[in-house]
């Protein structure tokens, strides 16, 4: 599954202020108990974990509740915060991908958390630097995911390949996809690598790429387009080498339904992947190794996503709402989340400790974070950028367009959006 892919059944916004919410504290003498509304997407993989942080955090403030609303997907919560700015009816305290985050924060509608949330101090520098805009620290991560290969162990030693010596430049990668594919006639019956099931990811593989030729995608205080060069055009031209001269994959394979994705259902050799593909290919029982993103000529190269808490800069109970932030940001919750949920720590302590490492898997991704660049393309444009050059680069895949032709194309979409940061 993907980072915005539908997790699961959501609590309705009215159901859970209902029943008093999934994370009351508990009220005893000392004054009145401050109520703190709050905006969930801890499901799925999340929720075990954050149904954890709720209940720790209500034994150690009895005299803060949290009423918490959960939402089963990035999207449905964006809409219900937009609506929220609009009718002045937005929580105390939301979580949500911190590229949603840059949106709301405009026109100052959210809190600075620099000076809210002393446990903000302990944040990686990697994982700020998604959350600042203008100088303020609009949200704070409670984790992230970053990217890396995920090699089916089992595929690969059927190829003769060691899951040891992955991949370590682009030559190597596109040996080890053509070695893992499989056709019958013309149906392919397993991808090499599998690139793609949605535009988000498809995106995300191009961004990889164009950092592994030596690019980026915008300039580094993200307030112009910088894919529009020989880093980027070699990207594309790498990819669409992959799926059209090597056919180590097809447009659309495996669009659809998430439960049977090919790399969790045995239909992909590798996969560009984060660390939420564990939970899946576990699922679909599959021996998993992890391996860095090889740049072109020798390196890694990886992106992170961070998943953070914000404040509207109106809401009525803010320092409740800092409050269970700041407790999410300790060491202990940072340690105990990642772990429960599988997801690399926003602090560096956290990510570095035994209880994190011993997952090797995951300590692999937490390995492929440190590879990410320092300042990512980081605008509030970010999911405006993601359908045009998605769809550019698989125009390249239908043989609709060329990669010089395809990245000239979206750079001139996107730099009049992203020069006025909207």
């Amino acid at each position: 599954m993907s980072r915005r892919s539908f997790v699961g059944s959501t609590i309705a916004l009215g159901a859970a202020a209902a029943s008093g919410g999934l994370l009351a504290g508990c009220s005893s003498g000392g004054g009145p108990v401050r109520e703190v509304s709050f905006w969930s997407q801890l499901a799925g993989s999340k929720r075990e974990a954050g149904e954890a942080l709720g209940e720790a955090f209500a034994a150690a403030h009895p005299r803060v509740r949290v009423r918490e609303s959960l939402y089963g997907s990035p999207d449905q919560l964006n809409q219900k915060l937009l609506t929220g700015i609009i009718g002045g009816t937005l929580p105390d305290l939301f979580i949500q991908h911190w590229d949603y985050s840059l949106i709301y924060a405009s026109g100052d509608r959210l809190a600075d958390l620099s000076g809210l949330v002393p446990n903000a101090s302990r944040l990686t520098d990697r994982f700020a630097n998604y959350s600042r805009l203008g100088g303020k620290l609009v949200s704070a991560p409670l984790y992230g995911t970053s990217r890396a290969l995920t090699i089916n162990v089992d595929i690969a030693a059927e190829a003769g390949l060691d899951v040891d010596r992955p991949p370590t430049d682009w030559d190597e990668l596109r040996g080890w996809a053509k070695e893992l594919t499989r056709w019958d006639g013309d149906k392919l019956l397993r991808a090499g690598l599998h690139l793609y099931a949605n535009d988000l990811e498809l995106y995300e593989a191009f961004t990889l790429f164009v950092q592994g030729a030596g690019g980026r995608v915008l300039t580094e205080d993200g307030t112009d387009v910088a894919f529009d060069s020989d880093a980027g055009v070699a990207a594309v031209e790498f990819m669409a080498q992959l799926v059209i001269k090597d056919r180590v994959t097809v447009p659309g394979f495996g669009i659809g339904d998430s439960s049977s994705a090919p790399f969790p259902s045995g239909r992909a050799g590798f996969a560009i992947n984060g660390n939420y593909g564990l939970t899946s290919a576990k699922k679909g029982k599959i021996n998993v190794a992890v391996a860095l993103m090889p740049c072109r000529d020798g390196g890694y190269t990886s992106m992170i996503d961070p998943f953070a808490f914000a404040i509207p800069a109106k809401a009525a109970s803010r320092q409740g709402a800092a409050r269970f932030i700041d407790f999410a940001l300790s060491e202990e919750q940072q340690i105990r989340f990642a772990a429960v949920s599988r997801n690399i720590p926003a602090t560096a302590t956290a990510a570095a400790s035994p209880a994190i490492k011993k997952d090797k898997l995951l300590a692999r991704f937490v390995e492929a974070a440190d590879h990410a660049p320092e300042h990512g393309p980081v605008t509030p444009a970010e999911t405006r950028m993601i359908p045009v050059i998605a769809r550019s680069v698989a125009d390249v895949f239908y043989r609709r367009s060329t990669p010089a032709t395809a990245v000239r194309s979206a750079a001139a979409k996107i730099r009049p959006f992203v020069q006025v940061r909207s």
